[in-house]
Order: structure tokens, then sequence, then C-alpha cells
């Protein structure tokens, strides 16, 4: 690839000059929260996906069903048609109604949508749950399990616990000028749908710029990835960062999550033509367990990753 000395010149004085972007996830990154998600599940028997009584039954073991999820007894609790006197007027309907429903915190919640939700049917509570259900189950086997994801106790943050290492690095580079901010999977604003049809107004993005200022922190954003597609924050996390990405005058991102499935799609930035002569870094790890992060990076440019090479061997030299 040819280039001229001009030009040549101007990239290395970017690459010298360069500006970065630090963005957080929340939730066992920059702090520890008591907040669960619902799940519960029912299997499909076969026959007419829309004969709710005669299709499908509703799951009571799903606890005993997912050992590895290392759930806490406390976690566990029944919902049926008997607990709620007028299951239609709370809007819990057969099959839903007489399945068992566990709360995951967020570190099992991780560990049940990498394990679990990744290779099942899954739909969110909400009023088309019941729909969802059916699409899903439309074309299966028999003996499919489809889970419901009830995300409404996560509709504010509850009582933190700041994790120093991820705020200290924060701080660190709001003090040099850099921009930082917070890309959460949480719903920021948005209403969250509970399994019995009830609905919670998301308070996290207020809630995540108090924290900052409690922390001596002031966000440049906060987002809230499930505001924009439910069914698949990581996603959403993706292209939001992307956005604030582009339209930042930052040359590099650097990106910190605990979970690996949100670190792998933020790397998919890393094919984004419209990310030219950037450099992405991530770093992934249970922040909140003390565990150094494993680190990866790219350059959205050959030219320039040639570049920092050479200026950080001339360095090496000197």
């Amino acid at each position: 690839m040819k280039i001229s000395t001009k030009k040549l010149r101007s990239r290395i004085r970017k690459v010298i000059l360069e500006s970065e972007l630090h963005v957080f996830d929340f939730d066992e990154t920059l702090g520890t929260t008591p907040a669960t998600t619902n799940v519960v599940a029912v299997r499909y028997l076969g026959g007419d996906p829309q004969d709710f009584e005669n299709s499908y039954e509703p799951v009571t073991n799903i606890s005993g069903m997912h050992d590895n999820v290392a759930l806490e007894p406390e976690y566990h609790r029944f919902l049926s048609g008997g607990k709620f006197l007028d299951p239609k007027e709370k809007g819990v309907y057969y099959p839903i109604a007489g399945a068992e429903m566990i709360a995951l915190d967020t570190d099992q919640y991780k560990i049940w949508k990498n394990d679990i939700a990744g290779r099942s049917k899954y739909v969110n509570a909400g009023d088309g749950v019941y729909d969802g259900i059916a699409m899903e189950a439309d074309g299966t086997e028999p003996g499919t399990l489809i889970y419901v994801r009830d995300f409404s106790p996560s509709f504010k943050l509850g009582k933190v616990k700041p994790i120093k290492s991820t705020v200290d690095i924060a701080k660190s580079k709001k003090a040099t000028g850099e921009r930082i901010g917070v890309v959460t999977a949480r719903a920021g604003e948005s209403e969250l749908p509970s399994i019995t049809g009830t609905k919670f107004k998301a308070q996290n993005k207020d809630d995540i710029y108090d924290f900052g200022k409690e922390q001596g922190l002031d966000f440049d954003f906060v987002h809230g990835a499930a505001d924009t597609d439910p069914r698949d924050p990581s996603n959403a996390k993706r292209d939001l960062i992307g956005m604030e990405f582009s339209i930042s005058n930052a040359d590099e991102l650097h990106f910190y999550d605990d979970d690996p499935q949100n670190i792998r799609k933020v790397q998919q930035l890393c094919k984004r033509p419209a990310l030219d002569g950037k450099d992405i870094t991530t770093y992934q790890a249970d922040f909140h367990k003390g565990q150094v992060p494993s680190v990866t990076h790219c350059t959205v440019n050959e030219l320039r990753q040639v570049i920092r090479k050479a200026l950080l061997n001339s360095r090496r030299v000197k």
C-alpha cells in the first residue's frame, strides 16, 4: 500500500497525540449489586403450539436441572395457581403457572446465559410472552424447554459495593481528560415487565450517574443496552459502544467487562471500516473477585499498527 510522506507524517502525529475513550460495564465491573433475574421454564409436549392447555407443561424442577449454576437455597421459590389466588388478574396462566421460578444474581445469570440459554429457546416476560413461547415451540421437537426471563427485579441498582480497581482506573483516566462512560446490559430508563404482568420503570441510568458522583466520577454518558434490544443486550452493547466511539474524537477504545460474551461482541468492532485507523483494547475479568484481566487488542488499520510498533520499538531503544 503506497502512501504519501505528508499523509504518513499526519498518521504518525495522530498516533503520538492519540486520545482515549474508556467504557465500562457496570455489574461485576464497576460495582456489585443485589439485583436478580427471575427465570421459569415450560416444556413443549408436541401438538399445536397455540394450545397452551395440552401442548405444554410447567417445569417444576428447574433448580435441580442446573446444578452447575450453583444456586443458593434462598433463590428457590414456586410460582403456581395456588400461590396466585386469581391467576388471570395477576397475569399468570398455565403453563407458566405451576412452574418453579429461580432467581439468579448477576454472577449466576452470566453462567446461565452463556452455558444454558445460548443453546436453548427463550423469551422475555411481557405482554407477548405466550405468543413468544408458541413461536419458539413451532417446528421444535417434543420435550423442548422454553425459558422465560424476567428482568424486572433489576429495575434499579439497589445498594452498590464499588469495585476499587476499576473505579480507580475510571478516576485516573477522567483526571487526564479522557472520556469515560458506562454501557450496561440493564434497562436504563425503559419499562420492565414482570412474569406477573406488573411493569416497573427502570431507573438504572440515573442510579449509575448517582453512583459516579458518589465515587467522584462524572460519567460522560450512560446507556442501558436493554432499552435498545431487550432480547439481545450484548448486540446492543456493541452497537452503543461503536456509536460512542465513532462520534468521539478518541483514537483508542478501552472496554472493561466481566462477561466474555460481551467482550466477543465488542471485538467485532475491529472489523468495522468506519473505525479505520482506531485501536480497540478489551479487558475481561471477574473484577469483583480481584482477577487480573485478559487483554485483547486490535487495530482497525494495518498501517496504524505498523506505526505503533515502530514507535514502541524506538522507545525501547532509547
